[in-house]
């Protein structure tokens, strides 16, 4: 002898809008937590930059200092201005590349968190066509 399954207990209207609900919570929750871990994600790379061009702005004044000094061992003829171009040179090499990765940087921040966008569309056609099949 086989026993057949009972016939699947069929849910009310008010516990399939509850579960409803409750997914739409929850998956809002998730949206939310996705869009923060984006704009914290951007938020490092807006700091990064700015970190790297405040280091640049500093490592330009050490360079304009640098020149003063070369300019003041020139008109007093000492034989050891070729260090303080040297240095001048350098520096304005480090100033160069750390312009260039804090701009880097800085375009690299998103101010809308676009992927969270981009799977908020997705869950409302999903939703849409869900309905639609109904």
């Amino acid at each position: 002898m086989s026993q057949s399954a009972p016939p699947p207990k069929r849910k009310s209207a008010f516990t399939l809008a509850r579960e409803l609900i409750g997914g739409i919570r929850t998956l809002a929750g998730l949206e939310v937590a996705s869009a923060k871990a984006e704009m914290a994600a951007s938020a490092g790379h807006v700091k990064s930059g700015s970190i790297s061009l405040a280091i640049a702005l500093v490592v330009a004044l050490l360079s304009l200092i640098t020149l003063l000094a070369i300019i003041v061992a020139a008109l007093f003829v000492i034989g050891l201005w070729w260090v303080a171009l040297l240095l001048l040179l350098l520096l304005i090499v480090v100033t160069g590349l750390l312009v260039w990765r804090g701009i880097g940087e800085l375009k690299q921040v998103k101010p809308t968190p676009e992927r969270t966008i981009e799977s908020v569309k997705e869950d409302i056609a999903w939703a849409k066509r869900l309905i639609r099949r109904d």
